[in-house]
């Protein structure tokens, strides 16, 4: 991300040097800012895979037993149909 004109000097080091145009307490401020976007969306995803831990697990183990999954075995289980309604699909689509 980029805040403040790019200097357009044409030389190796260009993307090193940046002529800021703004003061040291704005660049704090969007540092600042983009840490706690960034340490919210961390603790989304975070409690997003702490809700869905057995789903992850149930995930996990189907891929080891099988190795590949197919998107609407996934959304099956990401939407909580269990195992056997799970199985039973799987045996009408082999047939």
């Amino acid at each position: 991300m980029t805040f403040g004109h790019k200097s357009e000097e044409v030389f190796l080091g260009r993307d090193i040097s940046r002529d800021p145009n703004y003061s040291d307490a704005i660049a704090y401020a969007i540092d600042k800012e983009a840490s706690n976007y960034i340490s919210n969306c961390y603790k989304k995803a975070e409690q997003i895979l702490t809700d869905n831990m057995d789903k992850m697990h149930q995930i996990a183990a189907r891929l080891m037993e099988k190795e590949t999954m197919e998107a609407d075995e996934f959304e099956r289980i990401m939407k909580g149909e269990d195992n056997a309604e799970l199985a039973q699909n799987e045996n009408a689509s082999e047939v």
